[in-house]
């Protein structure tokens, strides 16, 4: 079993953090792509390298604070952030598609005359995310078993 973080969110926490520590710089636009590439294609060891080094660069106690964040919540999320692993297995490392999915899924349910109680709504919405995820065969495979 593996759960993901979304790659966009955790971009948002190291981009915030790049800015903080190093300014509008270019430094900042490099270190924060650098570790972006370390954890998507190797893994948070490196990333968390990255910040202890950066850390002893600068002086001021909010920058370091706001590593201290950064370093904190990866690892706290540390299997959260096998974004490797799940590119190996196709996975989308971002929500964006789920959550383009279930806009969808309900956006179905409320066109003109469609009007069902909301267990009916979840079996409708259920098997429509089968057949979205390209679950549909597999599921009804395990199923008939």
């Amino acid at each position: 079993r593996l759960l993901l973080l979304d790659f966009y969110h955790l971009s948002g926490h190291i981009w915030d953090t790049a800015k903080c520590s190093l300014g509008e710089t270019d430094e900042a636009r490099k270190w924060a792509e650098d570790q972006l590439h370390e954890i998507k294609h190797v893994g948070p060891a490196g990333v968390l390298t990255a910040i202890a080094k950066l850390s002893k660069k600068v002086r001021s106690s909010r920058k370091k604070k706001r590593l201290r964040l950064l370093r904190d919540y990866v690892t706290q999320r540390w299997e959260m952030v096998d974004y490797r692993r799940a590119l190996a297995l196709g996975w989308d490392i971002g929500s964006g598609p789920t959550e383009a999915m279930c806009k969808n899924l309900t956006l179905r349910l409320k066109r003109t005359g469609m009007k069902r109680d909301p267990p009916k709504a979840a079996a409708v919405m259920n098997l429509a995310a089968l057949r979205e995820s390209g679950q549909w065969d597999k599921w009804w495979t395990r199923s008939a078993a």
